[in-house]
């Protein structure tokens, strides 16, 4: 294994590591805080999943590789990178919601609430409603809400992983 692949698995562990920390710390004062699922702020581990893979791509770039890599080198860290927080905060979540089973008592009758004023206000169909209420009684458990999170997290990854590749990226000029 030459230098620059020791480089590369260095960067997507490391900053994988700490770029997932920061989001389980989020996710943890997001559930101390009692911030439910459907609050935007909830987008914030998102917004650290971005944040992680340009760190990552960047350091890899201008410190391990003298300013220069190819969009291939690129997207494979950051959707490492990626995959690796994903996975962590995922985890981490199915532990959290494993651990505390109130806090999705409670995120499941708020969800039946709004579900309860939108049929009345008449935004729902019956049938629509029933439909609803039994999607709500089959997800809202922590194995489909990790594996949410996972798709959720993947589709982000890809997305960004991609377009960081595109603007990060700087060929050796000959």
């Amino acid at each position: 294994m030459n230098n620059s692949s020791n480089a590369f698995w260095k960067v997507v562990i490391y900053y994988g590591l700490i770029t997932a920390l920061i989001s389980m710390i989020l996710k943890l004062i997001l559930y101390i805080a009692d911030v439910r699922f459907y609050s935007w702020l909830h987008l914030i581990p998102i917004l650290v999943l971005l944040g992680g893979q340009i760190w990552s791509a960047k350091v890899f770039r201008d410190i391990y590789n003298e300013g220069v890599s190819s969009f291939a080198q690129i997207f494979g860290i950051t959707i490492l990178v990626g995959l690796l927080i994903s996975l962590l905060t995922s985890g981490f979540s199915l532990a959290l919601y494993e651990l505390d089973s109130s806090y999705l008592t409670v995120a499941v009758r708020n969800l039946k609430e709004m579900l309860e004023q939108a049929y009345e206000m008449g935004n729902l169909s019956r049938e629509r409603y029933q439909e609803s209420l039994t999607q709500i009684g089959t997800m809202m458990k922590p194995l489909p809400i990790a594996i949410g999170l996972m798709v959720r997290y993947t589709i982000a990854n890809i997305v960004f992983s991609l377009l960081i590749a595109l603007f990060i990226k700087k060929e050796k000029l000959d």
